[in-house]
């Protein structure tokens, strides 16, 4: 389109006059003007105009549509939100195979703006999308996906959980995933098909967490044996005196959203935060999921802020045990890390107090298995094999490492036991 017409006589009286440099400067002008002028923010739509914006091929207008259908609690837009976010495709990995971070192109930008209204529009309407979907949109809006899926009707929530729980990995799993991620190799796990890179595997882990806090309110069968076998206990065995450093336990995952303010004319970025509350008094915004945590979204800016949600894990699977079993989670009998001092006379009792101390965290597992048998959460057959796999790992802690300490020698009769070091 042309910025403007002038009559042709006119043009060449004034080409000869101020000559072309001017013509084109006024041109520039001109053509600036337009542009802010198509950037120009709405303060209303109609619901026609609501409609138009939404099926429209310009990225800034489908999020203003976007946040006029929520304004206006426009239900008849649903259908359109709805196809737009089932319709999204993953961003490309944020790093390169060599670790260095990709620059995102402006239509990247532009279609992550348009999907953060599209999204917040959507939850504002209380829309649903497909699964498929929840899990596509995983990998770059999470909180957003996390909070769709959990707001899904207690049918179909419980049908997806249970889809998402057994297509799971483990926690360690995960957390090589997230090392991997973090040291910015890209390249998918192909243990796990369907992810186009690592990251979008990392991220799963943050549906499942979701998808098992929904099972543990009404547990499936073989899911209460599966949180106990899939646990793994760390034990470790001072010899001497007690390790100053045993029982160091590691951070809570995070999932970071970072944000950039988007260009002129844009809307305000709303993202949905999950968080876990631990008390009535600590919860902020809706719940989503109840329990010990409970899940909760909140609607927040987009400025940098980080959610407490964790990745499944061992600590994951004990606190859903001790929820299903009606007690705090320093009640249940056992920890995640523990540790025990032994002294050292000879190699024969050495081996009676290793196997001794063994022994007693495997009578605790075999309680909390049975406790679960009377609450029809564990068969009778499941309690006799379900056991977290204990790690056991001794620490010489002698001032004369003399004689050195022999090999651990595992006692009869228990079920999962790994030494995962040699004797120190």
């Amino acid at each position: 389109m042309r910025c403007f017409e002038v009559d042709s006589m006119r043009a060449r009286l004034r080409l000869r006059r101020w000559g072309w440099g001017f013509v084109l400067g006024w041109c520039g002008l001109c053509c600036a003007a337009r542009a802010q002028e198509s950037l120009a923010v709405p303060t209303q739509a109609t619901n026609k105009e609501i409609a138009n914006w939404l099926q429209g091929d310009d990225p800034r207008m489908v999020a203003w549509g976007a946040v006029f259908a929520a304004k206006n609690h426009d239900e008849a837009t649903v259908p359109y939100l709805a196809r737009l976010a089932e319709g999204w495709m993953p961003l490309p990995p944020a790093s390169n195979s060599d670790g260095s971070y990709r620059k995102v192109s402006e239509e990247e930008s532009a279609r992550v703006r348009e999907m953060e209204a599209v999204l917040d529009a959507l939850i504002q309407l209380h829309g649903e999308v497909e699964p498929a979907a929840i899990q596509r949109l995983a990998g770059d809006f999470d909180g957003d996906a996390l909070t769709l899926f959990a707001r899904m009707p207690e049918k179909s929530r419980k049908t997806f959980a249970e889809q998402i729980y057994a297509g799971r990995l483990s926690g360690a799993e995960y957390t090589a995933l997230h090392i991997k991620w973090v040291a910015g190799s890209m390249d998918a796990d192909p243990a796990v098909p369907g992810f186009a890179n690592v990251y979008d595997q990392y991220k799963e882990g943050f549906l499942l967490s979701v998808a098992a806090a929904i099972l543990a309110n009404d547990p499936p069968p073989g899911f209460a044996a599966s949180l106990l076998n899939e646990t793994t206990v760390d034990l470790e065995l001072s010899v001497g005196a007690r390790d100053p450093y045993a029982n160091l336990r590691d951070g809570g995952m995070c999932a970071d959203s970072f944000s950039l303010h988007g260009p002129p004319g844009w809307p305000e970025r709303w993202i949905y935060k999950i968080e876990e509350s631990w008390s009535s008094q600590s919860l902020r915004g809706e719940i989503l999921v109840p329990g010990v945590p409970t899940l909760t979204t909140r609607r927040t800016v987009n400025t940098s802020s980080c959610s407490n949600l964790r990745l499944f894990s061992s600590n994951s699977r004990l606190l859903l045990l001790a929820q299903m079993l009606h007690r705090p989670i320093k009640d249940v009998g056992w920890d995640l890390k523990e540790d025990s001092v032994i002294s050292y006379a000879d190699e024969t009792q050495f081996a009676i107090d290793t196997s001794r101390v063994m022994a007693q965290r495997e009578q605790a597992f075999r309680t909390t298995a049975t406790e679960l048998v009377p609450m029809g959460l564990m068969t009778t057959e499941e309690a006799q094999n379900a056991r977290p796999t204990l790690q056991v790992k001794v620490k010489d802690m002698r001032e004369t490492k003399s004689p050195p300490l022999p090999e651990v020698k595992l006692p009869p009769g228990l079920k999962k036991v790994v030494v995962v070091s040699a004797a120190e």
